[in-house]
């Protein structure tokens, strides 16, 4: 079925069958364990691993529904960073936590929170750095391929139509 027959845009449609499938595939697996296993609760790491990445899919699509109102919204490249930062913010404290409850005396989650944490604050910082660059070449760009205003005609005036009309009799026909 396509977008137009159910009404909706296309990214919404394709949350839509993210969601599905992530509620359907959770299903089972709470299932499975819980009927296999359940003093071992494992289906948490799936369903919360995943949901970080519906949360990014809803968020990426929140965004996506603000670019027309301008502003930080209207840059791909912003909208895409702050979708970065929250799935490493969610990731993170997934890791943390896994970590505490798994090894408490080896912290290992530092090392991931370190360098992914790097590679956001470069991706930040060329994003940010360039944001204020692709807003100067838009306003460029916009103005440039805007109409040249046109000059207004002159008011016409009484006094300003009397003095046409008394040159214009003045001036000798041609032969």
């Amino acid at each position: 079925m396509s977008a137009k027959a159910t009404g909706m845009r296309p990214e919404t449609k394709g949350f839509v069958i993210h969601l599905a499938a992530f509620i359907a595939v959770n299903a089972v697996l709470i299932f499975i364990n819980l009927t296999r296993d359940p003093s071992d609760l494992w289906f948490v790491w799936p369903l919360f691993g995943w949901g970080i990445g519906i949360g990014a899919h809803g968020l990426a699509l929140f965004l996506h529904s603000h670019e027309a109102q301008g502003g930080i919204y209207a840059d791909h490249a912003v909208r895409g960073f702050i979708v970065h930062a929250y799935v490493y913010v969610g990731v993170n404290i997934l890791l943390f936590i896994l970590n505490i409850m798994d090894t408490p005396h080896k912290l290992w989650f530092i090392w991931p929170l370190l360098g992914w944490g790097i590679g956001l604050a470069i991706h930040g910082l060329l994003v940010f750095r360039g944001h204020h660059k692709r807003e100067e070449a838009a306003a460029k760009a916009a103005a440039a391929s805007a109409p040249k205003a046109k000059r207004a005609p002159a008011k016409r005036t009484a006094k300003s139509s009397a003095a046409k009309r008394s040159t214009a009799r003045r001036k000798p026909k041609p032969a």
